[in-house]
């Protein structure tokens, strides 16, 4: 059951890098339980804002909240508590070369727990296997998986702490149709299964249609829409005709 309070309020977030306006005024929210994803041109701060979401970088003005905590009002050890119930996957897995996947998911459980060695080796088998991760290889070096291998093993990564959000940066990219799906159904079913909220920064129309039960539109600096895919498709605005005039939309369409 979605909570009333969201797990994300963005409210009227403003970034400048530099002389650059990024956002201006940029207000949404997420329910806790739902999959979301954020979609606007190239440019247009989808990945600064996921930072900002996690606290890694300061708006200009506005304030974003976790869980009803503002981030950015939060004393460092109150932010890395926070973020320990956030799992963030990187655009390209952002996997550590040098160590096996297998160290690279037991990596959070050494840093910010106390658990033993033989217990972080069963919990990295459960997250493994939630990420349909094949547990045969994870003593394997990054360097020796596919793309869709680099993304589970990231994806086993960012459960390792039991996250209640899991906001992904273009979780398919780079991966061929049918491997792009299969992470999708997989996203879908954890989001389902532990009642995960998750946020993610896509490209990828199949994503949208497939999966994304709220879609935010960024153009111009601000949130165009916020909605159902279909809902979001009709809006009157050049860059999202553009981009849905690849697919037939309806506004009734899932």
């Amino acid at each position: 059951m979605v909570s009333s309070e969201p797990a994300i309020f963005v409210d009227r977030v403003v970034t400048r890098l530099g002389e650059q306006l990024i956002h201006d005024g940029v207000t949404f929210s997420v329910p806790r339980g739902v999959v979301a994803a954020v979609i606007g041109s190239s440019g247009c701060g989808k990945s600064v804002l996921l930072r900002e979401i996690v606290g890694l970088m300061r708006p200009t003005a506005g304030s974003i909240s976790l869980f009803g905590r503002a981030v950015h009002e939060l004393s460092l050890g109150e932010l890395a508590s926070l973020r320990r119930r956030v799992g963030m996957l990187f655009q390209f897995g952002a996997l550590f070369s040098a160590l096996s996947v297998y160290d690279n998911i037991a990596l959070p459980l050494r840093e910010f727990t106390l658990l033993g060695e033989s217990v972080i080796r069963e919990v990295v088998a459960v997250k493994a296997a939630l990420a349909d991760f094949p547990l045969d290889s994870l003593a394997k070096r990054p360097s020796q998986l596919s793309g869709g291998m680099v993304k589970r093993a990231a994806l086993a990564r960012a459960l390792a702490l039991d996250p209640e959000l899991l906001l992904l940066d273009e979780p398919t990219s780079g991966l061929d149709p049918i491997t792009a799906r299969r992470f999708d159904d997989l996203i879908a079913t954890l989001s389902d299964t532990l009642g995960l909220t998750v946020m993610m920064v896509t490209h990828d129309l199949d994503s949208l249609f497939g999966i994304t039960e709220q879609l935010i539109v960024l153009t111009n600096h601000r949130v165009a829409g916020s909605g159902s895919v279909a809902e979001a498709s009709m809006i009157d605005d050049p860059w999202i005709r553009e981009y849905f005039s690849t697919r037939k939309v309806h506004a009734g369409a899932e």
